[in-house]
C-alpha cells in the first residue's frame, strides 16, 4: 500500500507515529520514552553548563586592632568596649562602601569595568541593588581560621566570573574600609575637639588586614553534576508528556490550545495596567558624639522604635496631605475626584516603603512607587527632608522636655544622634511592575489547568451520557 501511495514525509511521520501510538500500551513503554528523554536531557543540560560563566569567590580577612595614640600610648580599652565601639564603627563603615554611589564607582572604574552585558540592558541601580544583594558579603566571623583568638574579625568576599577581577574587587574593598576607617577617626577626633574643646577624645580602634584578598582556584557555582540531574530531570518529565501527547493528541492539543490562549490573554490585559515606578533612597541614624558621663545619661532608643515614632508623625493624613497637594506633584488626581482625602492617604501609605535595612543596623530604606518617575523620586526626596528636619526637631524638644542638663548640653551642641542620607532618591528607569513574564507563565498554568478540568469534566459527562 505505501508503494502504491508514493509516500513522502508526512506519510512517513504519521507511519512512525501510529507505530509509537500501538506502542503505548503500558507503563513500560511511557517509562522507555521518559527514560530516553531524561538520558537526553542530562547530555544537553551538561554540554550547556559549558556555556555558562564559572564563578569565583575572593575573601580577606580584616579586624579592629587595638587603639593607639601616639600622645598617649597603647589603650587600656576593655574588651567589651572594644567590641561595642567595633560594631558601631563597622556599621558606619559597612554602610559608606555598599553605598550606591561608591558601588557604582567600582563597577564604572577601567580596570575593573564590571557586569559588562548587564550594564547595557538594566540601569545601574538595578545592578548596584544586585550586587550588593547576591555578590557581597561581609560578615563577622569571631576567631578567625587565620589567627586564631583574634576578636572583632570579619571577612569580605566578592563572587565574579573572573579569579583576577573578583580578587581586584576585594583589594579595593579592603583598601576602602582601611581608608574610611581613618576618615571616620580623623573626623570624630576633629569634631570632638570643635565640640567638646575640654575632653580628651575617646581612642579609636584601627583596621588591619590578617588575611589578603584570595585568589580563588575553584568555582562556587554549581557543578557539570547537578547540570546533569536538572536535565535529567527535565528530561523524565518531557518524556513523560510525549508519551501522553502519543497517547492521547486529542487531549494535548486542545490542553496546549487553553494555555497559549490563556497565556495570551493575561499577557493583552497586562498592557491595561499602568506602569510603575520605585524610587529610593537610603538613611542612618548616626552616633552621638559626646563624653561619655553625658552620653551615658541619653536615653537609649533602638534605631526601629525611633523610626516608628517618626512615622507616626510624617506618615499621617495632614502630613501626606499636604505632599499629594502640593501643585508640582499633585498626585492621585483621578482618586481625588472619586475617594475622601483618608483614602487617598491610606493608598499612599500602601506605596511607601518604610523599613531597616536589617535588625542589627541603624539604616533605614525609603521608597515610593508611583506611575511617573519624576514624581516618585519628587516624594523621596521630600521624605529625606522631612525625617532630618522631624528628628532633629524632636530630639531637641525630648532634650528640652525632660529637664536634664546633660541631655540639653548635648542638644544644644548638636552633637546627638542625627540622620544622615547614605543613598539620595534614585531617578527609576524602568517599571517595576507589571511583571509581564510572570504574568504570561501564570496565564499558561491556568490555561494548562483550565483545560485539564474542562477536558475530565467532558469526558465524564460523555461517560454519564453512554451507560444511561
Amino acid at each position: 500500500m505505501l508503494e502504491d501511495l508514493d509516500p513522502g514525509w508526512r506519510e512517513l511521520t504519521d507511519v512512525v507515529r501510529g507505530a509509537l501510538k500501538m506502542r503505548m500500551t503500558n507503563a513500560a513503554t511511557y517509562l522507555k520514552l521518559g527514560g530516553g528523554l531524561a538520558v537526553a536531557g542530562a547530555i544537553v543540560a551538561t554540554a550547556a553548563s559549558f556555556s555558562f560563566p564559572r564563578i569565583y569567590q575572593s575573601t580577606a580577612v580584616m579586624r579592629m586592632a587595638q587603639p593607639q595614640n601616639p600622645r598617649r600610648g597603647a589603650s587600656t580599652v576593655s574588651q567589651e568596649a572594644l567590641q561595642e565601639h567595633v560594631g558601631r564603627q563597622l556599621l558606619q563603615i559597612e554602610q559608606e562602601i555598599l553605598s550606591r554611589t561608591n558601588l557604582e564607582g567600582i563597577i564604572t572604574r577601567p580596570d575593573l569595568d564590571l557586569y559588562k552585558e548587564d550594564r547595557s540592558r538594566l540601569p545601574m541601580e538595578d545592578i548596584v541593588q544586585n550586587m550588593r544583594r547576591d555578590d557581597i558579603r561581609i560578615l563577622m566571623v569571631g576567631n578567625s581560621p587565620v589567627a586564631p583568638g583574634a576578636k572583632g574579625a570579619f571577612t569580605v568576599s566578592f563572587s565574579y566570573p573572573g579569579q583576577q577581577k573578583a580578587q581586584a574587587v576585594v583589594r579595593a574593598l579592603t583598601t576602602q574600609f582601611i581608608d574610611q576607617s581613618l576618615e571616620v577617626n580623623r573626623s570624630d577626633e576633629s569634631r570632638w575637639q570643635t565640640i567638646w574643646p575640654q575632653s580628651v577624645p575617646p581612642l579609636a580602634p584601627a583596621l588591619e588586614v590578617l588575611a589578603p584578598a584570595s585568589l580563588p582556584e575553584k568555582p562556587i557555582n554549581a557543578s557539570r553534576e547537578a547540570f546533569a540531574a536538572v536535565g535529567l530531570a527535565l528530561g523524565l518529565a518531557l518524556g513523560l508528556l510525549a508519551a501522553l501527547a502519543l497517547r492521547r493528541p486529542g487531549w494535548t492539543l486542545k490542553m496546549a490550545g487553553f494555555a497559549v490562549g490563556c497565556c495570551g490573554l493575561a499577557v493583552a490585559a497586562s498592557f491595561l495596567l499602568p506602569e510603575t515606578y520605585r524610587s529610593t533612597a537610603v538613611m542612618q541614624f548616626t552616633r552621638a558624639y559626646a563624653p561619655e558621663d553625658l552620653a551615658a545619661s541619653a536615653p537609649v532608643t533602638l534605631p526601629a522604635a525611633k523610626l516608628k515614632r517618626l512615622e507616626a508623625v510624617l506618615l499621617s493624613d495632614t502630613m501626606l496631605e499636604g505632599i499629594i497637594t502640593t501643585p508640582a506633584l499633585d498626585l492621585y488626581k483621578k482618586q481625588r475626584e472619586q475617594e475622601t482625602m483618608h483614602e487617598i492617604a491610606e493608598t499612599m501609605r500602601h506605596d511607601l516603603g518604610i523599613q531597616m535595612v536589617s535588625p542589627s543596623h541603624s539604616a533605614f530604606q525609603i521608597s515610593f512607587s508611583y506611575p511617573d518617575p519624576d514624581k516618585a523620586q519628587a516624594v523621596v526626596r521630600i521624605l529625606v527632608t522631612r525625617f532630618t528636619e522631624e528628628y532633629v526637631s524632636v530630639e531637641r524638644e525630648r532634650a528640652r522636655a525632660s529637664g536634664d542638663a546633660k541631655a540639653i548640653e548635648i542638644a544644644e551642641h548638636k552633637a546627638g544622634e542625627n540622620l544622615e542620607v547614605l543613598d539620595p532618591a534614585s531617578d527609576p528607569q524602568e517599571p517595576v511592575s507589571p511583571n509581564r513574564l510572570a504574568i504570561a507563565l501564570s496565564g499558561f498554568a491556568l490555561g494548562l489547568l483550565l483545560g485539564a478540568i474542562t477536558l475530565r469534566f467532558r469526558q465524564s459527562r460523555i461517560h454519564t451520557l453512554r451507560t444511561a
